[in-house]
This record gives C-alpha cells, sequence and structure tokens, in this order.
C-alpha cells in the first residue's frame, strides 16, 4: 500500500500588511481588550447568532488602539488564522492627514472588491460599492480591519461629529452590521453615531481608556526605565497613563540617560519627536489639527482655543483665559475668539471637552480652570513659537501684565526677558 502525503490546507486569502507594521513587541495593560476580540472572534466561528459583526474601538490619539488590533491580527496568524476565510486590513491614516477634505475610500473600495473577487464595479457609486462589498465580506467568515477610519468622519466640532462622510464606508459598515458570517474591527478618534442603531446588538463600541497605573509602570520598566517605583507611578499620572507619551518618554529616557526615572524632568517632547521615527507623537495632533482646519468657522474656533494651551504648562485659570481672549485680538492667535459671547465659548470648551482634548473645571455653571495633556500643550507650545512668534511673544506679555495686575505680592516674573 503506498502512503500518500497528508494533505495540507490552501492558504486563506489574506492581505494584513498594513495593519502588522504596527504589531508592538510587546503589549502591556490591554488583556481585557484582547480578551473582548478573542471572545468576538470564537463567537463568529462558532456561528453564535448574538455576537458582534462590527466592532469599534474608540480612543483618542496615541493611546494604543492601532497597536492593540495590530497585536490581536499577528497572533491570529501566529495561530494560523482558525477558522478565518480571508483576511483583509487597510489603515486610513495614510490619506487625510495633509487634506482632511481629500479623504475618501475610493482606493480603499478597489483594492477591497479586487481582494474578494468582484469586478465590473469600475463606474458604479460609492456606495453601490460599499453594498457589494458588504454582501461579499458578510458572505463569509472573514476578518476586515479598517484602521483610524476619523480622516472619513466629520471633525467632533462639527454640528454633525463624528458622521461618515463617505457613501461607500457608510453603506459597508451598515450592510456588515445588518448581516455578516465574520468580523469587521474598526478604530478611530470618534464614535461612529451612523452605526448607533446597531451599537447595542451587531456594532459595539468599545472606549479604550487610559494606561492604569501599574500598566503604566510596567511599559516604563519594559522599555528599560529604572528607579523608585512611587517615581514611576507619579511619571504615569502626571501623563496620565497615555500610552504613546509613556512609550516617547520611557525610550527618551532610557537611551539619553541609561533609564534614569530621576531625569524625567529634562524630556522635552520636541526632543524626542526630532530623534523618533516619523515623528509620531506630534502626527497625532497634526491630524487632529489639520482636521480642525477643514471644519470652517466651528474649527476655527476650537483650534484657536487649543493654541491657547500652548502658553500653560499647567491648568489655565479663567482669569487667563479671559485675559487673552479679550479685545484687542493678538494677531495670529485669538482673532477667532475675542468677538464669542459666554454661550459660543462654553459650546467650543463643552465640544473639545467631548473630544476629550480639553478638560474643563466648572463651579456650577462659572468656569474655573481648562486643562489639557501634556502632548497637547507641548505641541502647540512648538507651533506658537516656530511659526507664530509675534504672537506667542504678545500673549505671553498680556499673560504677565494680567499676573501682575492680580497677584497680591506682584513679584517680578523670572521670565520676563521671554517676553519683551
Amino acid at each position: 500500500m503506498i502512503e500518500r502525503e497528508p494533505r495540507h490546507a490552501a492558504p486563506i486569502p489574506r492581505d494584513v500588511a498594513r495593519i502588522l507594521r504596527y504589531a508592538p513587541e510587546q503589549l502591556i495593560g490591554r488583556a481585557a481588550e484582547l480578551q473582548i476580540l478573542d471572545d468576538a472572534w470564537a463567537k463568529a466561528r462558532d456561528g453564535e447568532a448574538k455576537r458582534p459583526h462590527v466592532l469599534t474601538f474608540v480612543a483618542l490619539g496615541g493611546e494604543g488602539k492601532t497597536s492593540l488590533i495590530a497585536h490581536w491580527v499577528a497572533q491570529l496568524a501566529q495561530t494560523d488564522w482558525p477558522a478565518c476565510a480571508a483576511a483583509f486590513a487597510w489603515s486610513f491614516y495614510s490619506q487625510g492627514t495633509r487634506d482632511q477634505n481629500a479623504a475618501s475610500s475610493d482606493l480603499f473600495l478597489a483594492e477591497a472588491l479586487k481582494f474578494f473577487g468582484v469586478a465590473g464595479m469600475e463606474t458604479q457609486s460609492a456606495y453601490e460599492k460599499g453594498r457589494r462589498l458588504a454582501k461579499e465580506i458578510g458572505g463569509r467568515r472573514a476578518l476586515l480591519v479598517l484602521d483610524g477610519l476619523e480622516p472619513l468622519q466629520y471633525a467632533p466640532t462639527s454640528p454633525t461629529k463624528g458622521e461618515l462622510k463617505d457613501d461607500g464606508i457608510a453603506a459597508l459598515l451598515k450592510g456588515l452590521a445588518a448581516h455578516s458570517q465574520g468580523l469587521c474591527l474598526v478604530t478611530t478618534r470618534y464614535s461612529l453615531p451612523d452605526l448607533k442603531a446597531f451599537q447595542a446588538t451587531t456594532a459595539p463600541e468599545i472606549a479604550l481608556t487610559r494606561l492604569s497605573t501599574e500598566a503604566g509602570v510596567a511599559l516604563l520598566q519594559a522599555l528599560g526605565v529604572t528607579g523608585a517605583q512611587d517615581e514611576c507611578a507619579a511619571l504615569v499620572e502626571a501623563v496620565k497613563g497615555h500610552a504613546l507619551t509613556l512609550n516617547l518618554m520611557g525610550t527618551h529616557l532610557r537611551d539619553a540617560y541609561a533609564g534614569d526615572i530621576r531625569k524625567r524632568d529634562l524630556f522635552r517632547l520636541a526632543e524626542a519627536k526630532a530623534e523618533e521615527d516619523h515623528g509620531r507623537a506630534f502626527h497625532v495632533m497634526d491630524a487632529y489639527a489639520r482636521g480642525l482646519e477643514s471644519a470652517g468657522e466651528t474649527g476655527a474656533r476650537a483650534l484657536g482655543m487649543l493654541r491657547l494651551m500652548g502658553l500653560f504648562d499647567r491648568p489655565a485659570e479663567a482669569g487667563c483665559l479671559e485675559a487673552l481672549w479679550r479685545k484687542p485680538a493678538i494677531e495670529g492667535l485669538t482673532e477667532p475668539l475675542v468677538d464669542l459671547a459666554a454661550a459660543q465659548r462654553n459650546l467650543v470648551l463643552t465640544r473639545l471637552e467631548e473630544a476629550k482634548l480639553l478638560t474643563v473645571t466648572r463651579d456650577a455653571a462659572v468656569l474655573v480652570a481648562v486643562d489639557a495633556h501634556p502632548l497637547l500643550r507641548e505641541y502647540f507650545a512648538a507651533r506658537l513659537q516656530k511659526e507664530r512668534p509675534e504672537a506667542w511673544r504678545a500673549a505671553h506679555k498680556r499673560l504677565y501684565a494680567h499676573l501682575c495686575a492680580t497677584t497680591r505680592d506682584r513679584k517680578p516674573v523670572k521670565n520676563q526677558e521671554l517676553w519683551q
């Protein structure tokens, strides 16, 4: 009897390089989210009726949502894609960052239709392509990853905040939410109101929050940071557990100061940005800024408010902010803010707070202070000093005059010469 070689299953069609490039060597502090992903795929594999079809992770830029998905996809690949009929990944971060208005699904739809074997759709609308793609993907146990969807969404300051600007993607996601044998993973900075009708059933959203203190300390130590546990914990809390900032600071401390946590006060984000590949930290904020620049008057007001945060290294007290946005306008800085009524300013602050770009403290209805993440403050400080030096100096002169007039001891400020 002749023994035959055992038959090997044909490799599944897959095109996931666009997400695997972001897979970290080690993922820390995301065990709960990885379990959610494992459970979602297990339910798809078993054909359970009540399960996610579209699973969206929403988080501020730099919180690690792309790393999370990339790590999970890499794990799935390492286990030989169990029960997966096809896998396709796309990242929208490569488009829309220079011109948010130009972002579209055209290239994605063309590549995805080709991958899933659909021909003859070239002259169809984006909506029809999205519907057809949803039918093709949903008809098999496929994995689809859409990373960084926010260039195709309206900015958080828009009256239609978060809604999809692209008919093709809207048709695809709604189609998959309605029917799918597989799983679609989405990452974005903004919630997806287009899927609101499905969020309680087939299209849940997961808010990816900051790293815990324990996880943040573990991340610093994994990067090579050494020193007292309480000092590491203090650093994690100072940056509010922001994953990207901790990565930048930990790497910089390791490379520049042999990992000594006591040197943390010497860290400058701009220096780390210049040394790291692609300047990821400032690119995160670039994407937010460009999105607001394309959002008309409401975007200009929001961007004007964010620029003011670059003038402070701590929460901006209401009195300081009022001094900055009073008339006359500081040229190149406060023009969008000086003529606003209190209600209009409150609307700007509320929308930025909802987008998790600012933290607003009020006593009843009275504004007390506005705070921002250190990443945001340093980004706008660097841009102001480089691109609008006159506005930077004029703003600090006005702040100095305000503090002299309102501080009882009226001691001279050491850096007064900077503002002359």
